[in-house]
């Protein structure tokens, strides 16, 4: 498999659509699905890793991202074709506020209060940092 040496490729657009499309193909194995924070440019950007083993042997692997308003970032769920996305779904929901449409159950992981503020979003303000500053932070 290649290693992540740059962005992950062109756009996935319409999203569920085109990773039906590598799933056909064969890139049926999910072995990643992340969100990250892009605050300067108002997105949040799902990153998706997908794999497939060829009759030939070894490994191919396919790369692709899709990029969602921050103010209001939605993603339509991926579950039916990989079920193993539900896991995934849920975290990007729960730690970044992106609503997934059509996933069937997106109870929190692990914050009891989802309401809150979505802890990765790197504009939210970490408790322990307020309480104790970072002892590496420059003086």
């Amino acid at each position: 498999m290649s290693g992540v040496t740059g962005p992950p490729g062109p756009l996935w657009e319409p999203w569920a659509d085109a990773v039906a499309q590598r799933v056909a193909a064969g890139f049926d194995r999910l072995d990643l699905l992340t969100a990250v924070d892009r605050p300067a440019s108002g997105e949040i950007e799902i990153v998706i890793h997908l794999v497939r083993r060829p009759e030939a042997g070894g490994l191919e692997d396919v790369w692709g991202h899709t990029l969602l308003d921050r103010a209001a970032p939605m993603l339509e769920s991926v579950t039916g074709l990989l079920p193993a996305a539900a896991w995934h779904e849920r975290e990007i929901h729960e730690m970044f506020g992106v609503q997934v449409s059509g996933h069937p159950d997106l109870r929190p992981l692990l914050l009891l209060d989802v309401a809150s503020p979505p802890p990765l979003r790197k504009d939210t303000p970490l408790v322990a940092r307020v309480d104790t500053p970072w002892p590496g932070a420059r003086r």
